[in-house]
C-alpha cells in the first residue's frame, strides 16, 4: 500500500502520515546504528534490525534489537534493509552495498539472493535465504525503481475498500 498522505487519529496527533512514520522508524534504526552503543563492527552505514535468525546464537531474535539491559550481538536482518528501500532508498542501498562488499567472499549473496542475516562482529552468515521476505524485498525494489506496484494496487477495488475499512483517510 502507498500510504503517503493517509492518516488516522494517531497520525494527526503526531503531524505525519503512515509513510512518514515508516521513514521515521528507518531513521531511528540508522541513528541507533550511528550511536552504536555496543561498538558493533560496521554499524553506522550498516543497520537493519528486525526479527531474524541469529547466526551467532542459532536462535530466532524476536525484536531485532536488544531489550534494555541486553547486549546487541551485531546481527543485521538484511530483509529489514531491503524492505526499507521504498522509504529510505539512499540509505538502504548504501547499507546493502556495504554488506555485500564486506561479506561477498563469505557468501552473503548467492543464486537465491541475500542470506537472512549477518553478524557484523564475526562475519557469520545465516545459512539460508529469507524465503518469507524474498518476495516482499523483490516487490520493494521494483516499487522503488518504477512505482509500478503501488500504482497497480491503487487500481484494485479492494485497495480503497481496505483503506476505508481501516479508518485511514487521505489528507
Amino acid at each position: 500500500f502507498d500510504l503517503r498522505g493517509y492518516r488516522d487519529s494517531i497520525c494527526h496527533e503526531n503531524n505525519m502520515d503512515y509513510f512518514e512514520g515508516t521513514q521515521n522508524a528507518v531513521k531511528a534504526q540508522i541513528k541507533y546504528a550511528q550511536l552504536n552503543p555496543g561498538k558493533n563492527y560496521l554499524y553506522g552505514d550498516v543497520w537493519g534490525f528486525y526479527d531474524t535468525y541469529s547466526p551467532v546464537s542459532k536462535k530466532w531474535m524476536v525484536t531485532g534489537l536488544p531489550m534494555e539491559g541486553d547486549t546487541d550481538e551485531g546481527t543485521i536482518a538484511i530483509s529489514a534493509v531491503m524492505s526499507a528501500i521504498s522509504f529510505a532508498p539512499k540509505e538502504a542501498i548504501k547499507c546493502l552495498r556495504t554488506l555485500y562488499n564486506e561479506y561477498k567472499d563469505k557468501g552473503i549473496y548467492g543464486t537465491a539472493g541475500f542470506v537472512m542475516s549477518v553478524n557484523t562482529n564475526n562475519g557469520k552468515l545465516a545459512t539460508k535465504p529469507d524465503s518469507f521476505f524474498e518476495p516482499i524485498c523483490v516487490l520493494s525494489i521494483e516499487n522503488y525503481r518504477s512505482g509500478l506496484l503501488w500504482e497497480l494496487a491503487k487500481k484494485a477495488p479492494e485497495y480503497n475498500e481496505s483503506l476505508n475499512k481501516s479508518g485511514l483517510k487521505k489528507q
